[in-house]
Parts: C-alpha cells; structure tokens; sequence
C-alpha cells in the first residue's frame, strides 16, 4: 500500500485510502491504463499542496528507514524519485518501470523467438562489458535471450510436462533437450546441436570446439559462441557448481531466477532456490582471447534429477501435492491427470487504438495448468505471501489466467491463509479441491 509523506520526512506518514492507492497504481503503474489517468490525476491534485507539500511512499521493500517514494508534478503526474537515501521500488512494484517501458519487458515473454533472432553474444566492440556477479531476476524484468532459450528447450522437450506414467530418467531428459535443440539456430545458418554441450564435464571440448571455429561461420556476429546446459547445485560470483564435474568460472554475470514477492522478510535467499536448470553462454571477451563462460541463466527446478521449471520451494511443495493427486486418481480412478507448467506469456497484447496507443500489457503465465483425460481442467496457483499488493495482483490476474484457459476455475494453493491452520491442512483442502473441481462438483 501506498502512504502519504511530508515532503522529504520519512518519518511523518500516514495512510492512503485504498480508492486512492488503487486509482495511482491504475493511472501511473506499469501497467497504467489510459482511462484511468483522470481518476489518477483527481488523488495527486488534491494531495500534492497539502500540508506543505506531499509525497506518496510506497511498502514494496517492506520496513525501512527511507521508502520508495512517489513525488507529485504539476499536480497531474508523478515522478520516482531515486536520488540520495530514496531507493528504488521493488522489481515486482507496480512502480518500479514506467508504463511506456513495459511493452518491451512483457514482449520478451513470448514463446516466439526474440526480435531479430537470439542475441546471445555480440560484435567485438558493440556488448557492455562483462562484470561478474550473482542477481535475482523476476517477471518484473525483461527476460534475457538466454533464458528464452533454455525455457524453449525445456518447453520443446516435454519437460514443462507432468505425465501419469511417472518422471523420465535424467538421461531421457537430456536426450529431450538435445533433440529440442535441433529446431533452434544461434545465427542463421548455425544450428544449435553444433554448439550445445548438456554434460559439464564435457565442457572443455566444447570450449575447444569453439576455439576452432572460424569467425566466418557466424555472419552475423563474428563470433563464434556454444552453449552448455545442465544442473547446478549452486552459484557464488564468478563460479557455478554442477551436479556432474568441477566447479567452472563465469566470467560476467549469473543471473537467478524467482519470485521477488514478500519484502525482504519474505523472499528466499539465492542459495535456497537450489538445484537450477542452467544455461550458460561461452565465446570470447576480445578477439583472439580466449574462449569462457561469459554468461548463465539458472531456473529453480524440481530437483537434481528432474528438470520441471518452478519458480520457488513453495512451487516444489505445489508440484508434490499434485502428483499425489495424479498417482491417487490414476491408481483408484482410472483417470490420467496431466501437469502443465507454462513458461511463455498465454495472452496476446490488445490492439492499438486510433492514436496508436495501448494499455501496457500484463504476461499471463499461471503456474500450473491441470487437466483429466476426461476433459477437464483446472489452473492451480501457488499463494506464498500474504501481502496486499501481491495479493491484489494476483486477484487482477486469476480472471485473466482462466479465460485463456478456456474460463476453467483458478484453485489457489495458500501457504498463508487461514492463518490459523497448519500447512497439512491447507495441502488437504488444496488437494480435495483440485479433485472437485476436475472431476465435477459431485466429488466428495
């Protein structure tokens, strides 16, 4: 929720009404909409001039000294004020990009490849220079290339996918990814398979392979570039552990996906979304350098030995609850259940209006998708905060997520509410209702 400030007084606040809070998220968040600027505008023109001047100061890093803050303008806009001891909001804040950014961020969540192919290295000259280094990433950033391609991998192979018949051998899994590849070029001309190692002991010989190749077989770069793929277990600045191997140096940065919700109280360590699906570049810093990992995206997954995508532990507990329910139903229904994790934005941007204009538009990636042999399906979404701006996200987008699903029920999986039943009990409501609601109203 947002707060009122005294001007520059971090310790003289005092609430915002709820109408208010929600008619400046609606008319100057991310995902601003036209219509509401007025009703935005009406909340600054009348708080701006009071009492001296005043601020809106938002909770998005939860309780600290000095807030992320909001500064009126000319009494019909608001601006994010940064500088001095004033942070930036939270990458999961409605605040934390301005609305015309955000069409590029919510465009790089598509399943279609990225504009202009993958953008995985650079000319020599023309890329930012490499600075090592662990940092999370969410939804409330753009999505690198990187990550595009390990997630199509997966996605391509099956492996977003929980069948009856149980969990595929690592080598299966693997042997997945490898033929994923073939449909993907890292430049024109270049296919993938060429390039890609997915056992890291085997690294050296890709770095090899790499080495050798002339600089003429990437047109459009010049730089010829591999990528591994595999499962760490952890990752510290400028090194990555895997499963399998020694521990490798990266020499730029690694970046960490998972949910950011929940202040700094609420969200978990980087070490604790542990073992990850990886993705790591490698080529050149500098002509006739030599050949290094440049680059990783790690994804939470299941464990060391299935490589499902999740977003978080509260995702892994969410999984577990519904193969117990997929193994219960196949064995005393008959009914195969399958499991989907989607990883790519499922609605389609809305169409410009006369001007040219259109509202920011919000990814729809739910995160588990249920559906029996006998039709019908569920969307399941893992709750693991219980803070008001999460959970009035999350409310703005279950409707969005069940039309483009076929307007099926949402079931949430609450690790919050009711607050006061334990976990067991809510994981027994949780179960009993995707049954219900999968198999008709009639269940017991």
């Amino acid at each position: 929720m947002l707060e009122l400030l005294r001007r520059g007084r971090p310790q003289e606040r005092q609430a915002l009404s709820e109408a208010e809070d929600e008619a400046l998220r609606r008319a100057f968040g991310r995902f601003a909409r036209l219509a509401a600027r007025p009703a935005g505008e009406r909340v600054v023109r009348q708080r701006q001039a009071q009492h001296g001047g005043q601020w809106f100061a938002c909770d998005c890093l939860g309780v600290v000294s000095f807030p992320p803050v909001l500064v009126p303008v000319a009494e019909t806009h608001v601006r994010r004020h940064v500088e001095g001891p004033w942070p930036q909001h939270a990458e999961d804040c409605d605040f934390f990009r301005e609305a015309a950014d955000q069409p590029a961020i919510s465009a790089s969540f598509e399943r279609s490849e990225p504009t202009g192919g993958l953008k995985l290295v650079r000319r020599f000259g023309f890329g930012r220079p490499l600075v090592a280094g662990v940092r999370s990433v969410s939804v409330g950033r753009r999505r690198s290339e990187l990550a595009w391609l390990l997630l199509t991998l997966l996605e391509k192979g099956g492996l977003t996918r929980i069948e009856a018949g149980g969990i595929w051998p690592m080598a299966a899994q693997f042997a997945a990814l490898r033929q994923a590849a073939r449909e993907i070029e890292l430049e024109p001309g270049v296919r993938l398979p060429w390039f890609l190692c997915s056992y890291p002991p085997a690294l050296p010989r890709l770095i090899q392979r790499v080495a050798e190749t002339a600089p003429s077989r990437f047109p459009r770069t010049g730089q010829p570039h591999g990528i591994l793929v595999g499962v760490a277990t952890a990752a510290a600045a400028g090194v990555i552990r895997p499963t399998q191997g020694d521990a490798f140096p990266v020499t730029g940065a690694i970046a960490i996906f998972g949910e950011t919700d929940g202040h700094a109280a609420g969200r978990a360590a980087l070490g604790e979304r542990a073992p990850y699906v990886m993705a790591c570049v490698l080529g050149r810093r500098q002509p006739g350098g030599p050949v290094e990992v440049l680059r990783a995206y790690l994804q939470p997954c299941m464990s060391a030995t299935w490589l499902l995508p999740v977003d978080s532990n509260f995702e892994r507990h969410t999984v577990r609850e519904l193969v117990s329910l997929q193994r219960w139903v196949l064995k005393h229904e008959g009914v195969a259940l399958t499991v989907e994790k989607p990883v790519f934005d499922m609605d389609a941007p809305a169409a410009l209006d006369v001007a040219g204009r259109t509202d920011p538009h919000q990814p729809v990636i739910p995160d588990f998708i249920v559906q029996g042999s006998w039709g019908r399906r569920v969307v399941v979404e893992t709750m693991e905060f219980d803070l008001p701006a999460y959970r009035a996200r999350k409310a703005r987008l279950h409707p969005a997520m069940s039309r483009v699903c076929g307007d099926v029920p949402v079931i949430e999986h609450d690790f919050c509410r009711p607050k006061d039943w334990t976990q067991e009990e809510r994981d027994r409501v949780f179960w009993r209702s995707c049954r219900q609601m999968l198999r008709g109203r009639e269940a017991a």
